[in-house]
């Protein structure tokens, strides 16, 4: 069972994201422009290796459907040509994007999400 969202939750610091990301291998934090202290955590993002546009497209698909009723701000999904997918999650707040716990949870619903049959084959040598 999928935590649930945190109603007002509150923008976390940069050690905070760093301490979470633990817990959502494979993402990464996009931080903003700001020098030294005043650079925050804006957006976790990942990437994915697919086979084709139509395995982007069905990747998008199953993330979109399985954070339908999220009540989160949407994933941002693009598919990149030849065959990347990149999502981002952000909390919009009055001061512009910043990271939340409900990024994270809803980065691990993501994680969820079925990719074996449309990321590259590994090639097994004999």
């Amino acid at each position: 069972a999928s935590l649930p969202l945190q109603p007002n939750a509150e923008p976390l610091s940069l050690d905070d994201a760093r301490r979470l990301l633990f817990k959502v291998v494979g993402w990464r934090l996009v931080l903003s422009d700001g020098e030294g202290d005043e650079q925050r955590p804006v957006r976790l993002q990942c990437v994915w290796k697919v086979r084709d546009e139509h395995c982007g497209e069905e990747l998008i698909a199953r993330i979109n459907a399985a954070l339908d009723g999220a009540d989160h701000a949407p994933a941002a999904l693009v598919f990149e040509a030849p065959n990347q997918v990149t999502a981002e999650l952000s909390t919009p707040s009055a001061a512009g994007d910043s990271l939340t716990v409900n990024d994270y949870i809803v980065a691990a619903r993501i994680d969820k999400v079925k990719t074996l049959d449309l990321i590259p084959k590994k090639r097994a040598w004999a």
